[in-house]
């Protein structure tokens, strides 16, 4: 540490030599805390890819501080590989799947259908949603208008088409239209 020294010992040198000395260990000890819960994260996202509901099941309380932006799991410790202690689980057959069912689906129960909660729903429903008097006109200009408003890559709907594909089909449905 000596060595560290430029120039002659005195009180300031040793004094910077100290504060030097004492940053350098601050910043290791971050170092290794922030090793820590890498590798803390690492393990728990290498469990849950493993066993999602073990994992959950030991999950009991999630803590955020204000000096910790992440969440923090806090719950059992995850059962080391060597013991494994697993919760036995119960399978689930057709039998014991309709044993529990059953009663739900063969249960026949009264809806009061003069209720005054689905009276009163039905009046402000009413109230709010308009139905069209006529028939519902769709014309070629309101679908291209629509078309042409999408976002191209955006989520497919039911028919996984996206509308970058749409709007390259609509002018092909034209002239195939007019054929």
């Amino acid at each position: 540490m000596i060595k560290e020294i430029k120039g002659t010992i005195s009180v300031a040198s040793l004094t910077t030599l100290k504060e030097r000395k004492i940053n350098s260990i601050r910043a290791l000890k971050r170092q290794k805390e922030r090793k820590k819960t890498a590798y803390e994260r690492f393990k728990t996202n290498q469990w849950f890819d493993v066993d999602e509901g073990s994992f959950y099941s030991h999950l009991h309380i999630i803590k955020s501080t204000e000096t910790n932006l992440h969440s923090q799991y806090i719950g059992k410790e995850r059962p080391s590989s060597a013991t494994q202690e697993t919760t036995p689980t119960t399978t689930m057959t057709r039998e014991k799947f309709a044993e529990f069912w059953r009663p739900i689906w063969e249960s026949v129960s009264e809806v009061p259908i003069e209720a005054d909660w689905i009276k009163d729903t039905e009046s402000a429903l009413k109230q709010h949603i308009q139905h069209p008097s006529g028939p519902i006109i769709i014309t070629k200009e309101i679908i291209t208008n629509r078309i042409k408003n999408k976002r191209n890559w955006s989520s497919p709907g039911k028919d996984n088409i996206t509308n970058y594909w749409i709007k390259k089909m609509v002018p092909f449905m034209e002239t195939s239209h007019q054929h």
